[in-house]
């Protein structure tokens, strides 16, 4: 078969291991991908969203990154409806299924940036699919030998493509790759927007559509350049303090006196010392010592939507670790500025503090899920001071959550009567019981 670009031969030629799928070498997703390119070229995007490798169910399945058999096959997506003689096709390989199959992912660009898609080209900084040795459904994370050879086919991607002007990158190794190729950094605005998966969804669109308008940046252009590399890296450092004993405290984004150093121990990004933290942040080639200064620089990041206003800290963990960062990121959102009367002090501390408390316990729970339980504890008051709906809840951390929330939750009374029972059995501190019953506000069951 013919293809509008000699980039796609190339990606056939690619060998297959008993790790790695090469996907193109079935003439159907190498057509796919071909009717994509072809299309989006006509478009002349401005950038593109380079992730890691195809998923399951997902560009594995269609050839075509962050799409899955759904959007392909859906009519109302413009973008991958072709009307021609090629056209998109999926092979339908489980006669059982009567559905196209849906990916998270591929549903979060399609519906929230479906009108900036035909700006945005999508890619794989490794374009095969890659797996477990023996377990093909397993999908593992790329090597960074695999990461520098797939760096070969953006290079050909970007030379198809002279209309782009941003790279957008959604993984630290497909940033760390990026940079190390200074010609890269000389010729496109790089952003590292981070990864759906680690974040709420509205917030990784809000980052999107800001890097890609970028003459409607917060940040001015010139702010930018101080930034030596726009990528998130892990730190895992002394926080920032100066010579009176102030310290600048991440979590909380403020500047704060070292006697609330005490409340470190609580804290997720807290490395096992006071003032010693760990989470993602926007590389600086230099230690700032004005407090005021460091704050600044974190509140353009923050109102720029480019990072949280709760950190990201997790190193390549469980996506269950995961669900808990962004619990407290979308409570920190919840509760900004809000402070706890008891002690005076930000309200998110205090919900740090009794997700503290009750950590050890309910991660011991025979349960499947132990981490909507934490969601729920640090959410414990959210329905009942807060505006947010129970629908979004539900919606960002499921419907178990939602169901220890809400007292009208058809699901309430038995999901917790099953918690406080193991706990009980479990015979965890009178204190820790009785915070649970506290917050969840059974003291009937």
């Amino acid at each position: 078969m013919d293809y509008s670009t000699n980039m796609i031969y190339d990606l056939q030629k690619y060998s297959s291991s008993d790790v790695v799928d090469n996907i193109y070498q079935e003439p159907l997703k190498a057509k796919n991908l071909d009717v994509y390119l072809t299309t989006i070229k006509a478009m002349k995007p401005k950038a593109i969203l380079v992730g890691t490798s195809p998923v399951f169910h997902g560009g594995r399945k269609t050839g075509i990154p962050f799409t899955d058999e759904y959007y392909v096959s859906n009519e109302d997506v413009s973008l991958l409806q072709q009307k021609d003689e090629l056209g998109y096709a999926i092979i339908n390989d489980d006669e059982e299924k009567n559905e196209p199959e849906k990916e998270r992912v591929s549903g979060i660009l399609w519906t929230g940036l479906e009108n900036e898609m035909e700006h945005i080209l999508l890619w794989n900084i490794f374009p095969f699919y890659v797996h477990e040795k023996g377990n093909y459904p397993m999908r593992r994370n790329i090597t960074e030998k695999e990461g520098e050879e797939g760096f070969h086919f953006l290079e050909l991607i970007l030379k198809e493509f002279p209309s782009i002007q941003i790279i957008l990158t959604t993984d630290d190794i497909v940033a760390s790759i990026i940079r190390k190729h200074k010609e890269l950094v000389k010729q496109y605005q790089i952003f590292h927007v981070g990864h759906p998966n680690r974040m709420a969804k509205d917030k990784f669109i809000v980052r999107i559509k800001k890097a890609v308008d970028f003459k409607q940046h917060i940040l001015a252009a010139e702010e930018l350049k101080e930034e030596e590399r726009i990528m998130y890296e892990y730190r895992r450092r002394w926080a920032d303090t100066d010579t009176k004993g102030n310290f600048y405290c991440r979590s909380l984004n403020k500047i704060l006196p070292s006697s609330m150093s005490k409340y470190c121990k609580i804290c997720p990004c807290n490395l096992g010392e006071d003032l010693y933290c760990g989470y993602y942040d926007f590389y600086r080639k230099y230690e700032e010592t004005d407090l005021l200064s460091v704050k600044k620089r974190y509140d353009m990041l923050i109102q720029a939507n480019l990072i949280p206003l709760f950190p990201d800290y997790k190193i390549r963990v469980q996506k269950a670790a995961l669900l808990i960062e962004q619990a407290f990121q979308f409570a920190a959102e919840v509760y900004r500025d809000r402070i706890c009367l008891d002690t005076n002090t930000p309200y998110i501390i205090h919900l740090m503090e009794i997700y503290h408390s009750l950590v050890p316990y309910i991660t011991q729970l025979k349960v499947d899920n132990p981490e909507e339980i934490l969601v729920a504890v640090i959410f414990y008051n959210m329905l009942h001071n807060t505006r947010v709906p129970a629908g979004k809840i539900a919606m960002e951390f499921g419907d178990y959550t939602l169901s220890l929330l809400d007292e009208n939750h058809e699901e309430h009374f038995k999901n917790l009567s099953e918690i406080t029972k193991q706990l009980q059995e479990m015979k965890i501190p009178q204190r820790e019981m009785a915070l649970f019953r506290k917050i969840f506000r059974i003291d009937y069951i």
